[in-house]
């Protein structure tokens, strides 16, 4: 009897549940209706997305980083500068080979990202298979790109990560050029050995003509910017019209060595203080944008 009365009470309670409800007025709101919605919070994501999987030699990779808004609701995101989203490169060992915060120019400003519900932004990356130092990275190897939301809402800090491959080979042509001294101090009467030296730091093979004698040397510049002194001295008709080439492997120098008196171009003896030994292209045919470090030599005349 118990139980069966306990049937009944429920069976009315639903019913009178009904009749209320569908006694309401039209202008009684859902919520008073229906009860309180279920509140859907903001729901954001990270992707990544290149515009190759495979690339070639001198190839750019174009990087999209997108966040999106799934959700119900608008959401702001902080930041703490005016960048929003980055990117790293790791090689195949898992270490950083590339850091795209290092070379962004973000403004130390807080900003703030809306996202409404359904919506997305992105934002572009060219990276240009190069290190952090400058130097190509490896062909016949794969890359993973990490991507990265910058905000400072510990909760939605987003990561996401794609994979791409460069073709066995391919590379970049990059240069390392210095000259040196074998002393930092020389008196009037002293010989100064000065050495050039042009270093492939890049991952191809480099081919490089010169069209006479005067591959390339060096100049010196006193401590007001001015050239007291330049080898070869004249480019026009110090050089022998021979045509010559040499070819760099990655990692191989090609060295010019040079014997100084110390004395001006036009035969005075370098006065006391500081100078400058830079090296210099001559008619080498190398492309000055791929020399990506550039080496001086200093040293001091005596009285």
């Amino acid at each position: 009897m118990r139980a069966a009365a306990r049937v009944i009470a429920v069976i009315v309670s639903i019913v009178a549940t009904l009749i209320v409800t569908s006694a309401l007025p039209d202008w009684v709101s859902p919520e008073a209706r229906d009860g309180p919605a279920v509140a859907v919070g903001p729901r954001l994501s990270l992707s990544v997305m290149t515009d190759k999987v495979l690339l070639s030699a001198n190839d750019s990779l174009g990087i999209t980083v997108t966040v999106r808004n799934s959700g119900q609701v608008r959401t702001l995101l902080p930041f703490p500068t005016s960048c929003h989203a980055s990117f790293t490169v790791s090689g195949e060992d898992g270490s950083v080979v590339y850091n795209q915060s290092l070379h962004d120019a973000c403004l130390p400003l807080a900003s703030r990202l809306a996202l409404g519900p359904g919506e997305a932004t992105s934002f572009e990356f060219v990276w240009d298979q190069a290190r952090d130092d400058g130097r190509a990275v490896l062909g016949g190897r794969s890359y993973r790109i990490d991507a990265a939301l910058l905000t400072s809402d510990a909760s939605s800090r987003l990561s996401a990560e794609t994979t791409v491959a460069i073709e066995p080979g391919a590379g970049t042509i990059t240069f390392s050029f210095e000259a040196r001294t074998d002393r930092d101090r020389y008196a009037p009467g002293d010989l100064a050995n000065v050495t050039a030296i042009l270093t492939n730091t890049g991952t191809a093979t480099a081919h490089i003509i010169v069209p006479d004698s005067c591959d390339f040397g060096f100049y010196v510049l006193d401590r007001y910017g001015s050239v007291v002194y330049s080898d070869p001295y004249d480019e026009t008709y110090g050089c022998e019209m021979v045509i010559s080439s040499f070819t760099l492997a990655p990692g191989a120098s090609k060295v010019e060595r040079f014997v100084w008196d110390l004395r001006t171009s036009n035969g005075a003896v370098l006065a006391p203080g500081w100078y400058a030994v830079y090296p210099a292209l001559v008619h080498a045919e190398v492309n000055p944008d791929d020399i990506t470090d550039f080496g001086i030599a200093f040293f001091y005349m005596s009285p």
